[in-house]
C-alpha cells in the first residue's frame, strides 16, 4: 500500500506541479505540453468572438447579464438563458472555436462584462430639470389629500436617491426595490 501511495505522490510532483500550470510529457515529440498555453488561446478566440458579435451587460438592479447580437435591428437587451448560452456555444463551435459551453458560461458571468444601471442610466440621460414638480402631479392622479401627495414625494425623492447611490445605507426593500423591480 505504502509503495502506491509513494507513486502517487511522485506522480503529482512530476507532472501536477503544484503551485503551477499542468503539464503532461506529450507522446510524440517528448516535450511537455502546456494546457494553460492552449486554454489561453481559446479564451482570447472566444472572447474576441463573443466580443465582435454580441453585445453584453450586467444589470445590477435584476442581477441578471443581458445581451444583444451587434448586427441585429433590435435595441432591446435580452436576459442570458441556458438555452441562448448552449446557441452562442454551437454558433462560436460552427466559426472553428472549439470550446464548451462553460467556455462561454464563464465568459458571460464573469466581470469582463461592464454594469449597467438601469434606473441611473436614465436619470443621467435626463434633460436638465426645467423646475417643473411632476412627482406631485403624479402622485395627485391617486389621491388629492396634501398627506398622500406629501408622501408620494418624499417617497419617490428617496427612492431615485438610494437608487443613485446617495441616499442612506438603508436597505433597498425599505424603498420598494423588489416592487419595481420588474421595471428594468
Amino acid at each position: 500500500m505504502k509503495t502506491v501511495l509513494d507513486f502517487l505522490g511522485q506522480l503529482w510532483l512530476r507532472f501536477l506541479k503544484p503551485n503551477g500550470p499542468i503539464t503532461i510529457p506529450h507522446q510524440t515529440e517528448g516535450k511537455a505540453k502546456r494546457f494553460s498555453d492552449n486554454n489561453s488561446l481559446l479564451q482570447k478566440s472566444l472572447e474576441t468572438f463573443l466580443q465582435e458579435i454580441i453585445e453584453f451587460r450586467f444589470n445590477l438592479l435584476s442581477d441578471e447579464t443581458e445581451y444583444r447580437y451587434k448586427r441585429s435591428e433590435a435595441d432591446r437587451f435580452y436576459p442570458v438563458t441556458q438555452r441562448d448560452l448552449n446557441s452562442i456555444c454551437m454558433e462560436a463551435r460552427r466559426t472553428g472555436i472549439d470550446c464548451w459551453d462553460r467556455d462561454v458560461n464563464r465568459f458571460v458571468y464573469s466581470k469582463e462584462v461592464k454594469e449597467y444601471h438601469p434606473f441611473r442610466q436614465y436619470m443621467e440621460r435626463l434633460p436638465e430639470w426645467d423646475g417643473k414638480d411632476r412627482v406631485s402631479d403624479l402622485a395627485r392622479r391617486v389621491s388629492s389629500e396634501p398627506l398622500w401627495v406629501e408622501g408620494f414625494h418624499r417617497w419617490m425623492l428617496a427612492l431615485a436617491s438610494q437608487w443613485m447611490g446617495s441616499g442612506s445605507s438603508t436597505s433597498m426593500s425599505s424603498t420598494g426595490c423588489p416592487t419595481v423591480k420588474w421595471f428594468c
